[in-house]
């Protein structure tokens, strides 16, 4: 096992980035070939096999999980919204922890733009926003 706070801090992670820097997409998407978990103030939000990782240009890898695979009494809905030409409309989730409320922490592309379409269904999860830890198994 591996438990990381960061994504790009994963061997396996880090050379898709790399690999990725090559491509002349602007976003690659890579099925991630652990099962991970996702924690945030000792509260479990994920258990995962069926994982995506995104690679975009000029931004930090970004974790994509099936929602059947989160646990969802922590996740609550959003009314925050935004644009992104090349993924669609996000809507956003807060998460509720045992130290409180974590704001428009997750986001999901409900109806994605062709090209990536295999996020639909997906959470996406970034330190940035939440500031958990991975455990890779």
């Amino acid at each position: 096992m591996i438990k990381l706070n960061s994504l790009d801090k994963h061997p396996d992670i880090q050379r898709g980035l790399e690999s990725s820097h090559s491509a002349k997409e602007r976003i690659v998407l890579s099925k991630l070939n652990h099962g991970v978990s996702y924690f945030l103030n000792d509260t479990r939000l994920f258990k995962t096999q069926d994982a995506i990782i995104m690679y975009e240009k000029d931004f930090s890898p970004v974790l994509y999980v099936p929602k059947s695979d989160i646990f969802q009494r922590h996740f609550l809905p959003s009314s925050k919204t935004s644009y992104c030409p090349f993924k669609g409309e996000a809507n956003y989730w807060s998460l509720s922890v045992t130290d409180g409320i974590v704001t428009d922490a997750v986001w999901e592309y409900t109806n994605p733009i062709y090209g990536v379409e295999d996020i639909e269904g997906h959470l996406a999860f970034a330190n940035e926003q939440s500031g958990g830890e991975y455990l890779f198994f």
